[in-house]
């Protein structure tokens, strides 16, 4: 873990975007959610409260949530306006929590987006449980402030490899989440891991099938990465394995990240797995709909 985290994030110095060289300015158009302009990840928050064996957000940032004030998101947004961003990616682990301040802190941070001098779009990153518990009154603000996508971590289809990876999520509410968006103007993302201990290929093809019925307009699939310090990594390799040596293993680590594998799916039928997963959700029906619903600006019901 960190030895030092900001508790007042206010007091943090403004992210100097204006450092970024044109070229970066130019690569960032891959996505800016209505065609033009170019595209900026912003963090608005810090820390994540919750578990996931896989997941090092907790040990980076801590586990107590810190927010931006509603002015400091003013004074961030203004910025990024004067550098002619007009499509925000907020990549922010846990920005809305459910909670019982759900609605308010939803509310809060899109009335201070309209009163910034920053018109553009953004994406969002939300836990499936806080998507289904948003009222119809924070939906409709966050639209009116510019949100076109909500990025979800599904994960996986079943309850059992969930459960093993310590993430508080069920399939029934994952779907209740894409549907929860299904007749708004916000798209719906959902992230998928592909293997872990215990995972055979059925469930990997469980996963996917999911993914494929599910509603959602984008799917992302990834292989399950084991991060130092997690409780997956100890799990797997325990407290004394030197993770650089891991890192530097082509066969453990074929792209950087230090990947699961297992005798019950080994590291080639996963890589095959995940191509087959993106041929399977992206089908010519399905990114044609989509084609016709980002020229429309609107989530087809």
């Amino acid at each position: 873990p960190a030895p030092y985290r900001e508790l007042e994030l206010d007091a943090l110095a403004l992210p100097a975007r204006d450092l970024l060289q044109e070229t970066y300015h130019a690569s960032a158009r891959r996505s800016s959610g209505n065609g033009h302009g170019s595209v900026t990840p912003a963090f608005l928050s810090r820390g994540c409260p919750y578990s996931c064996t896989f997941c090092a957000a907790p040990l980076s940032s801590g586990k107590t949530v810190r927010r931006l004030s509603p002015l400091a998101i003013s004074r961030e947004l203004a910025d990024i306006s004067r550098l002619g961003y007009d499509h925000i990616v907020f990549y922010d682990d846990c920005l809305f929590i459910r909670s019982p301040h759900l609605d308010t802190r939803v509310l809060e941070f899109a009335s201070a987006v309209k009163d910034a001098p920053w018109r553009g779009t953004f994406q969002l990153e939300l836990r499936c449980d806080a998507v289904v518990a948003l009222s119809n009154t924070a939906i409709e603000a966050l639209q009116a402030a510019g949100c076109i996508q909500i990025n979800m971590g599904i994960e996986k289809a079943h309850v059992d490899q969930l459960a093993l990876l310590h993430k508080r999520l069920t399939p029934e509410i994952a779907s209740a989440a894409v549907e929860r968006l299904r007749d708004t103007r916000i798209r719906a993302a959902g992230t998928f891991i592909l293997g872990g201990p215990g995972e055979s290929r059925p469930d990997v093809e469980q996963t996917i099938e999911f993914a494929v019925s599910s509603g959602l307009d984008f799917a992302h699939f990834n292989p399950l990465a084991i991060y130092p310090g997690t409780q997956l990594f100890s799990d797997v390799y325990g407290t004394a394995t030197n993770w650089l040596d891991l890192c530097l293993d082509p066969t453990l680590a074929p792209h950087g990240d230090i990947l699961w594998t297992g005798p019950r799916l080994p590291m080639a039928e996963l890589v095959a797995l995940l191509a087959d997963a993106y041929r399977r959700f992206y089908t010519t029906d399905r990114l044609t709909r989509l084609a016709a619903k980002l020229d429309a600006g609107t989530v087809a019901t």
